[in-house]
């Protein structure tokens, strides 16, 4: 039965001060779970910051091959395939 519960998004091109806020009230709250991130094309000072703070980070090549569908749209392909090959880990989940 799963029993962790997360929240998990997408960052694309990002300054580390605009994903600071999110991070820390996140980590300052109660919230004891997982922290998932699709990431591409941010500094490797944020890509730091974000293992630092126990952020899981997958690699999203977001690139001229996804012209078609912006990446707030395929964020949630992306969720979906992850959700799916971690059905079994997970309680409840924040997108």
């Amino acid at each position: 039965m799963p029993n962790k519960n997360l929240v998990i998004g997408a960052i694309v091109s990002h300054d580390l001060n605009e994903i600071r806020p999110f991070v820390e009230s996140l980590r300052q709250s109660s919230f004891e779970g997982d922290i998932v991130l699709f990431v591409s094309r941010l500094a490797p000072t944020t890509i730091d910051y974000l293992r630092y703070n126990h952020c899981i980070l997958l690699d999203y090549p977001f690139d001229e091959t996804h012209k078609l569908i912006s990446v707030n749209s395929y964020r949630f392909i992306l969720f979906r395939r992850f959700l799916e090959r971690n059905k079994k880990v997970y309680k409840h989940v924040m997108l």
